[in-house]
This record gives C-alpha cells, sequence and structure tokens, in this order.
C-alpha cells in the first residue's frame, strides 16, 4: 500500500484523490489512486497490475489499520507522513516526521536488533510507539536508546479513540495502582497535542510527571 506518489507534471509529492495518477517514490512506475472510506480503509496509491511490477516498497507497505490510525491522528502541516530522508548514501521512509523533524516509528511488528539500532542511529531524534503485542518481547528495553511509548489502546476495538493512553518506557508493567496514577502513563489525546503536535519530547513528559508525583508524596509525608 502506498500512501506517497510523485506528482506526474511537478515531481512534486502528492497525497491519494480522485482520478489522480502518480509515480511511486520506490520503482519510479506510474500508480493510480484507490479511494476508500478512510474509516474503514486508508486511501492509497496501487500499481497497475498488468505492468508486472515488483515494487520494492511492498516489503514495507503491509501495515495494520493501528499503524494507519497513528499516521492519521493529525494532518499536515503538524505532521508529514511516509516521509523519504537520505542520509550517508542510505534512504528511508519515516512513518512520521514532526514540525521540529524528529521522527516516529509506530512498529507491531518485531525486527533484528541491528536494524532496530541502524534505524535509531539513522534518525538520531527520534521515538517509537510500540504494539502492545510487542510487550513481551525483550528487544525494546534490552536494545533500544530511543523512549518507546506502548499504545494500550491498540487492543480494546476503537483504534480511533483518544480516550485511552499510552505507557512511556515500560514494556512489562507490575504496578498495582491505576494506570492513570502512574508518571509513566499519557492519554492518547494529550499525548497527539504534546508530544506530535507541540513536540515535546515524552520523556519530557514523563520526568515533570515524575517530579509532581515526588512533590505530591512529600506533602503526605
Amino acid at each position: 500500500m502506498v500512501l506517497k506518489a510523485l506528482n506526474l507534471q511537478t515531481g512534486t509529492e502528492i497525497d491519494p484523490a480522485p482520478g489522480l495518477h502518480g509515480v511511486c517514490l520506490e520503482c519510479g512506475k506510474e500508480v493510480f489512486s484507490k479511494m476508500y472510506n478512510p474509516a474503514f480503509r486508508q486511501p492509497h496509491f496501487s500499481h497497475y497490475q498488468h505492468d508486472g511490477v515488483v515494487c520494492p516498497g511492498d516489503k514495507w507497505d503491509k501495515k495494520s489499520e493501528w499503524h494507519y490510525c497513528w499516521q492519521k491522528c493529525l494532518s499536515p502541516p503538524d505532521i508529514e507522513i511516509e516521509v523519504s530522508i537520505q542520509c550517508d548514501n542510505y534512504l528511508k521512509r519515516a512513518d512520521i516526521r514532526l514540525k521540529n523533524g524528529r521522527v516516529v516509528e509506530v512498529q507491531r511488528s518485531s525486527m533484528p536488533s541491528a536494524e532496530l539500532l541502524h534505524l535509531e542511529k539513522f534518525y538520531r531524534d527520534m521515538f517509537w510507539i510500540i504494539h502492545p503485542d510487542l510487550c513481551h518481547s525483550g528487544l525494546w528495553s534490552g536494545y533500544s536508546k530511543k523512549t518507546f511509548l506502548i499504545d494500550l489502546s491498540a487492543n480494546l476495538g476503537n483504534l480511533a479513540s483518544n480516550r485511552f493512553g499510552l505507557c512511556i518506557g515500560l514494556m512489562r508493567c507490575n504496578c498495582k495502582t491505576n494506570c492513570s496514577d502512574c508518571p509513566r502513563y499519557i492519554q492518547k489525546n494529550d499525548f497527539i497535542t504534546q508530544c506530535l503536535k507541540d513536540c515535546i519530547h515524552p520523556q519530557e513528559i514523563y520526568e515533570k510527571q515524575l517530579k509532581t508525583l515526588d512533590e505530591q508524596k512529600k506533602k503526605i509525608n
């Protein structure tokens, strides 16, 4: 599924629109828009099957609706999606890029540790949004040098809901209190506004909430 293409005349990046054709960012072949109700399926560009195209981008374009919901949570200019970034002869496509240039990678499946570390080194200023299916993986807690957040709402049915939250930097939680009482917890709508739209790093949110909690405990004691 290809979310971005190049305009046939100007060469600028475009989004799918009714009747719109473009050029694939990966293979350079012509693609056409396939339109759907965004509530049920993401509009995207598709290759012409009769061309027999084997596009190298296909290997990472098989993404879940959960993944697309995160990419649709805000619109330009607040975020950019599927952004091509080149550095030292490497070309990567970032899931989300914020206004300050920070990259957000949305991950549901596991990956080799070497690939994880390569992405973190390549993007430099970035953090992860992780699906809870990966909570039993030791990959991020054992190897990642960047901040990651577990999307606690991902398995609760309504993927587009902002009522639920995320856990900052903890894969498996043994906390006996409610998530809302934990300094690592951030409501989804607050995360979208503060961390994505306003570009506040999640680690700053956690440290601020931890400081507030410590101050409250001192007052009680």
